[in-house]
């Protein structure tokens, strides 16, 4: 498909990224509606609330992952050539763009891949990932589930399924700032929305100007909202 893609998006776009460049590629292939190995993730809890309501039949979740220690074990684990605390977050993602490369070069080879997570944003974003305040997550193996890229991507064993049921009150509790190693920390949290409240979340998101039309602009967006607006609420 990436390659399919290449060779005919200059018939309908004249911005296309480098050839060799395939995040970039990907990422376009998946603002257009192609299924990819890319897992989209935003930075707004508000903006993932709208996803999550408005696409739910019953109950909903949003899951939340934690950037800093993702980022840190793929460093250390792959020695990436990037100082933490010193460098710049341009100049991070940048590593970690050139370190998905590689890995998607590496799909076609016979040897397996080891697993993890790369955390990346697109060079150049388009305008409904910008409007998302979208970024990605790429496992760095295709032949694995993305849970065992996950598991991995903390340390963890592939057969660790090992959770704890937390109220929200105690989790908005904790201080997530707290960088003593000692501390407890959750890796990935998964909030789950009783379908009862996906309705009054899709009403306060309206008050705070997250719909379907701001959220994806154009004509679609548009058309998508008044579902929101005006048959949900």
């Amino acid at each position: 498909m990436l390659h399919e893609f290449k060779t005919k998006s200059h018939l309908y776009s004249n911005h296309t990224p480098q050839e060799n460049d395939n995040t970039e590629w990907l990422s376009l292939m998946q603002h257009y509606g192609c299924p990819t190995r890319l897992l989209d993730f935003t930075d707004s809890p508000h903006i993932a609330a709208f996803f999550a309501a408005s696409d739910s039949t019953g109950e909903a979740a949003i899951w939340a992952l934690d950037w800093w220690t993702m980022r840190d074990n793929l460093h250390e684990r792959f020695s990436l050539d990037c100082k933490i605390g010193k460098a710049l977050r341009d100049e991070i993602n940048l590593k970690h763009l050139e370190f998905a490369n590689k890995h998607i070069a590496n799909q076609t080879l016979r040897t397996e891949s080891p697993l993890s997570l790369i955390p990346i944003k697109p060079k150049k974003f388009t305008d409904r990932i910008a409007r998302q305040q979208g970024l990605f997550v790429m496992p760095t193996n295709a032949k694995k589930p993305f849970m065992a890229n996950l598991a991995a991507a903390y340390g963890f064993p592939e057969a660790d399924n090992k959770t704890e049921k937390v109220e929200i009150e105690a989790l908005l509790a904790r201080n997530f700032m707290d960088y003593n190693k000692d501390a407890k920390r959750y890796c990935a949290i998964k909030l789950l929305l009783p379908q009862m409240a996906c309705e009054n979340i899709l009403n306060n998101l309206i008050q705070m100007n997250i719909t379907a039309e701001t959220l994806f602009g154009g004509i679609d967006g548009l058309a998508k909202s008044l579902v929101q607006k005006i048959i949900r609420t």
